[in-house]
């Protein structure tokens, strides 16, 4: 049986997720013999020495503060990812134990995989480490990680996504806890520029852990001056950022803190401030909208917890409070009292949702094809708040059963709301369970299985595996064409997304053949002017660019 090494030390053993810049791995440390966790950078993100320098930098200077609130950095590096085949007459190890090779030893069966210019990736290792958007080319076969404690738990997205009206007291304590981890990065200089629930765990134990101190500011550097940014993608999260970030001023701790009030926020109401609209949108109301009290959502707020998270929010920097110690000792004055047991508990409807966690594969032999359901969709409440929308959708699924069209309309919403809140695996979980589900009663072939299909290709690209999205999307257009016809807008649609997944996962020939052949078929159903045309000529022009770069022009 196979298995993934980084270097001679670290034994890759379960994938436990993925993001736009990285995968966190659980690990086997074969030196400590412990387990860890494991992130493994992009390659876009590590493709020359400088790069190694800074991201080190930044590892050490996290990895030096001492907080129970920030998670433990055990080890930073640069290593190659080999493959490990045990032998004829050998036997492999159970999962927990390490395997007995000696530091820098590799079993002749051992492959290494570099990533030298006329070198093919191997599939494999390339789908598990979800490679940058084809800057493997370039890199010496080596991968950027950071080695941290391995911690159990939830993240405060997933808390939220839960349901129901999280306790005060719980979110208050943790909370305090998150000022805590907060006070002493900024005693220590270091800004974390990305807080949001899905950066912040809360243990079985109910202690809170700061996730990805430093990766916003190297991932910030390292863009900048290499050009790498893909289209539609920042450093950041929208709904999270404040005024200043967006406006690209120079920032301080209060920047973490306003973030902090959008976390705050989203705990108490179910959704961040400004809600989670287009990217451009939501900065827009950052900058110029003011924020509503969390009071107009949930009467039971206190006023004093409300006017704290309003100050949090306050446009300048010079109106919030000044430091995370500051506000930490404002929530302990609170009227709230948080309890001593802080771990998270099986609120809202988790324990009886019947969604089973899928893997996403793809979904061309999604079982029973029906007839074609033409049925038009309620249209979805962009007010809603993530609260009332689980709320809601348990009503339905006590009423009606997990496959109603109304059930399995909410359920894509909810699934759609955790995507943009930067859950995107939990939108791929719940959209696997509607296709599933909706395929007993809608059929395979209806527009609604078939938008759910094409939202779980999006979700798929957006957690960081871009040429498993761009095969979902393949499966998809046979079925969409058979339904709506070649020159549908959502056909073209699936089309362009093609591209950039393909371009995303490396294959740059690929994306811009797709688009050659969309670009007169956009013009001859659309027109010049309309603005899928002038987007798909973007993109065509963006990838051959990027062709052009790695002198690759000729093949397409």
């Amino acid at each position: 049986m196979a298995q993934l090494w980084l270097g001679s030390r670290y034994r890759l053993d379960k994938r436990l997720g993925s993001g736009g810049n990285a995968t966190v791995w659980r690990a086997w440390d074969q030196k400590m013999q412990r387990f860890v966790a494991v992130k493994v950078l992009k390659e876009s993100f590590g493709a020359s020495n400088n790069s190694v320098d800074r991201f080190g930098r930044e590892a050490i200077i996290v990895g030096g503060l001492s907080s129970p609130n920030i998670i433990v950095v055990h080890d930073q590096g640069r290593k190659e990812v080999v493959e490990h085949r045990t032998g004829p007459g050998t036997t492999e190890p159970e999962q927990s134990e390490p395997e007995r090779l000696g530091p820098g030893r590799l079993d002749p069966a051992t492959r290494v995989f570099t990533h030298e210019a006329e070198t093919v990736h191997d599939a494999q290792i390339t789908s598990a480490l979800g490679p940058g958007p084809g800057d493997l080319r370039r890199t010496d076969g080596k991968v950027m990680y950071l080695a941290m404690e391995l911690i159990t738990g939830r993240s405060l997205a997933q808390l939220v996504a839960d349901g129901a009206w999280l306790p005060l007291g719980h979110v208050v304590g943790w909370a305090i806890q998150l000022c805590d981890g907060l006070d002493v990065a900024h005693s220590g200089g270091v800004l974390h520029r990305d807080i949001k629930p899905a950066n912040v765990m809360v243990t079985s134990r109910g202690v809170v852990k700061v996730l990805d101190f430093g990766i916003a500011r190297y991932m910030e550097k390292v863009s900048s001056r290499a050009g790498i940014t893909m289209p539609g993608s920042m450093i950041g999260t929208p709904a999270y950022m404040s005024p200043e970030q967006i406006l690209g001023g120079r920032i301080d701790g209060r920047a973490d803190l306003y973030s902090v009030g959008c976390v705050l926020h989203e705990l108490l109401t179910g959704a961040p401030p400004f809600g989670l609209d287009r990217p451009h949108s939501m900065m827009t109301a950052h900058l110029q909208r003011p924020p509503e009290s969390v009071r107009n959502t949930r009467l039971e707020v206190p006023e004093d917890l409300a006017a704290l998270v309003l100050a949090l929010l306050a446009k300048r920097p010079e109106n919030r409070p000044a430091s995370a110690a500051e506000v930490r000792d404002r929530l302990l004055e609170l009227s709230v009292v948080p309890p001593r047991n802080l771990a998270p508990q099986p609120w809202g409807m988790l324990a009886s949702d019947p969604v089973a966690p899928v893997d996403a594969q793809p979904t061309q032999d999604q079982p029973v094809r029906l007839v074609l359901d033409t049925a038009e969709p309620r249209p979805a409440r962009a007010s809603d708040s993530l609260q009332v929308l689980r709320a809601e959708l348990g009503q339905r699924m006590r009423e009606f059963g997990v496959d109603h069209p109304d059930t399995l309309l909410l359920r894509e919403q909810l699934a759609a709301r955790l995507g943009k809140d930067g859950d995107p695996l939990a939108a791929i979980t719940l959209l696997r369970g509607v296709i599933s589900d909706g395929g007993r009663l809608r059929g395979a072939l209806s527009p609604d299985t078939l938008r759910a299909r094409r939202a779980l290709a999006h979700w798929t690209g957006e957690a960081g595996r871009p040429a498993d999205a761009a095969q979902l999307l393949k499966n998809l257009l046979p079925d969409q064409v058979h339904v709506l016809g070649t020159d549908h807008l959502e056909t073209l649609r699936v089309r362009r997304e093609r591209a950039r997944w393909d371009g995303q996962a490396g294959n740059f020939v690929g994306a811009v053949l797709h688009l050659r052949a969309l670009v007169p078929d956009v013009i001859r159903v659309l027109g010049p002017n309309h603005e899928l045309v002038i987007e798909v000529w973007d993109d065509l022009t963006y990838w051959e660019h990027r062709l052009d770069g790695y002198g690759v022009r000729d093949e397409a």
